[in-house]
């Protein structure tokens, strides 16, 4: 039987909070959850095509994890974008200066 992160009571597994303390249980599929989350999110951000194929893989399975990869990819999408647009520009116009 589980018990309470804060005070050490018993629960029972269907249990959101505690009946002793008041605090939200932390299941162990909560705290998982929470560090692939992180892991695929990071991806996604250096490498937003893999982060775009995690979404598509997970989707169905673990939805939480799928929305932050996809929500860091299209980030580090964006990210890049803009990135080498702005040292696209700078080349550009360093060109113009020294044509002229």
């Amino acid at each position: 039987m589980p018990t309470c992160q804060n005070c050490g009571a018993l629960v029972n597994s269907d249990q959101d909070f505690c009946i002793e303390c008041g605090k939200k249980i932390i299941k162990k599929d909560e705290i998982n959850e929470s560090g692939t989350r992180f892991f695929y999110g990071f991806f996604g951000f250096f490498i937003p095509l893999l982060g775009f194929i995690v979404y598509l893989i997970l989707r169905d399975t673990k939805p939480k994890a799928a929305r932050t990869s996809i929500r860091w990819a299209i980030g580090g999408f964006l990210s890049y974008f803009l990135v080498f647009g702005l040292i696209f520009l700078f080349y550009f116009y360093i060109l113009i200066e020294i044509i002229t």
